[in-house]
């Protein structure tokens, strides 16, 4: 089984979710050899040392810590570029923590190929007003809700 982790920043030490599924999905790997995971973020200090996923793609930021529209429409379109690469190609599961630009984009992208779609709330106020980012967050959130009830 190959899980697509989808979160704000990877290796773990960016956020205290990011940590624990990092334990969780390292010590399912160590019980059974056939879990496998990867990472798609946006953020990454890279994965040299950090043994568990088996590969870690990260979109790169070129703007400030507010993204402006043109950093949100450049993740979005570097998301959709690596699910045409490939990306959701083996995965058996997508599982979401936290929110990013890319977050619906991969996970529209999933439930269209039939996979099956864990969102997991990790932000204090998400989702978050009547913005445009929290009209997205609160549709990503149904993306799962959705197809159970199909």
């Amino acid at each position: 089984m190959h899980i697509l982790l989808v979160t704000t920043g990877y290796p773990p030490e960016h956020s205290g979710s990011g940590g624990r599924l990092h334990q969780m999905y390292t010590r399912l790997a160590g019980k059974d050899p056939d879990i496998a995971w990867s990472v798609a973020t946006k953020r990454s200090a890279g994965n040299a040392d950090m043994p568990g996923p088996r590969k870690v793609v990260a979109f790169a930021r070129k703007g400030s810590e507010f993204p402006s529209v043109m950093e949100a429409l450049r993740e979005c379109i570097w998301a959709h570029r690596r699910v045409n690469a490939g990306l959701l190609d083996d995965v058996d599961i997508v599982h979401s923590a936290g929110w990013t630009w890319m977050t619906p984009v991969l996970l529209y992208a999933a439930r269209r190929r039939g996979i099956p779609i864990v969102r997991e709330l990790t932000t204090p106020g998400d989702p978050g007003g009547g913005s445009l980012g929290g009209r997205l967050i609160g549709w990503t959130n149904r993306l799962e809700i959705g197809r159970a009830h199909v």
